[in-house]
């Protein structure tokens, strides 16, 4: 199924993985974890997403706190990724969640 995705960067380096000021994400849901909020991101390297076989794109999700880490774009966007997503990746709820976010 394809899905088009907004392109976000983060606008400082997050936790233990390090990820790098220039690393593109495209966000897949929201959660909240405790007592904070958090965006469910997924990488994109090289225009492709590397999904983990037998895990759907919000369970391989990384969790970054929304007041923690600002995500470069919200307001502004530069850049769109669509991306042909296997039916083993989503679902129905994901698809929506993911349309809600990328309005």
């Amino acid at each position: 199924m394809k899905l088009e995705f907004r392109v976000y960067e983060l606008t400082e380096k997050f936790g233990i993985h390090e990820f790098e000021k220039d690393n593109e994400f495209i966000k897949v849901g929201e959660e909240k974890e405790d007592n904070y909020e958090c965006w469910l991101i997924q990488g994109v390297t090289d225009s492709q997403l590397n999904l983990i076989d037998g895990l759907n794109i919000q369970e391989s999700a990384y969790r970054v706190p929304k007041d923690i880490v600002k995500l470069k774009g919200d307001g502004t966007y530069s850049d769109w990724y669509e991306f042909d997503i296997q039916r083993k990746y989503i679902n129905m709820q994901i698809v929506e969640e993911i349309q809600r976010l990328n309005i």
